[in-house]
């Protein structure tokens, strides 16, 4: 069941960054957040949140799920923190 639902691109549509990630029709926008070592990462998901073309820049809400414990290098936005999740070792 759940490969049929990620196989839909009605339903939910997977893309990788660099290849045209959002479209018109999308409701929410989801970005896992890359290594904060990444540099290539990090360059790309910034240029998706804020592209030197303002007519690109994604209109749709925007979740960014950062599990590495540290902040996102680089990102000057206004975010607001929905959750925090504390893993216990």
């Amino acid at each position: 069941r759940r490969t049929m639902a990620l196989a839909a691109p009605e339903v939910v549509a997977l893309s990788t960054l660099g290849f045209d990630p959002v479209e018109r029709r999308d409701k929410l926008v989801v970005i896992v957040a890359p290594e904060p070592d990444d540099e290539e990462g990090l360059v790309a998901m910034r240029e998706l949140l804020y592209p030197s073309d303002s007519s690109q820049s994604i209109q749709q809400p925007i979740v960014i799920l950062n599990y590495h414990m540290v902040p996102v290098a680089g990102l000057a936005g206004d975010f607001e923190t929905a959750y925090h999740l504390r893993l216990l070792s």
